[in-house]
């Protein structure tokens, strides 16, 4: 599955989004399904955030390994559910100091749907929620970096994507 999008940037307590607006986002993914109603995948997501004045460059990458599960709407088209664990990371460039954070215990749920355009070839949309736990992350600012001691923000991704089955 390959497709593009919107990356949104969420609220999280103290870790809010003002004057961040959407960007455009890629994903990809690669999966198996194990039987017509559950597969398990990677997801792979990289996106730009429009960051507030007096930031220059502001993005993001997600790798989450994810369980589907799937509903047949009629024998051409599909809805699912995902539930999944993985890695964040969220990079920002300003002035010519980079600071990131990176974090490995972070979930992703999402739902979407998918319809059959030609044999095995599906167009689809997919609407993600990631939750970035800060406690399990690390800050760098200028290569120096530390445990998170602060709140991260969330990010939402709406995509639509083209999808090709082999079975």
């Amino acid at each position: 599955m390959l497709g593009g999008g919107l990356n949104f940037c969420a609220d999280n307590s103290d870790a809010d989004c003002s004057g961040t607006d959407q960007g455009a986002l890629l994903t990809g993914s690669l999966g198996y399904r194990f039987s017509p109603s559950f597969g398990l995948y990677v997801d792979a997501d990289y996106g730009w955030l429009t960051p507030p004045s007096g930031i220059d460059e502001s993005n993001t990458f997600d790798l989450f390994a994810t369980a589907r599960l799937f509903g047949a709407v009629s024998p051409h088209a599909e809805l699912w559910g995902a539930a999944g664990w993985g890695y964040s990371r969220i990079m920002t460039e300003a002035s010519g100091m980079n600071a990131s954070w990176a974090g490995l215990g972070n979930a992703k749920f999402g739902v979407g749907g998918a319809i059959e355009v030609a044999p095995r070839m599906f167009i689809g949309a997919a609407l993600d929620y990631i939750f970035r736990f800060s406690g399990t992350g690390e800050t760098c600012i200028s290569g120096n970096c530390a445990a998170n001691d602060g709140d991260i923000q969330n990010a939402v991704h709406l995509s639509a994507f083209l999808k090709f089955r082999f079975q």
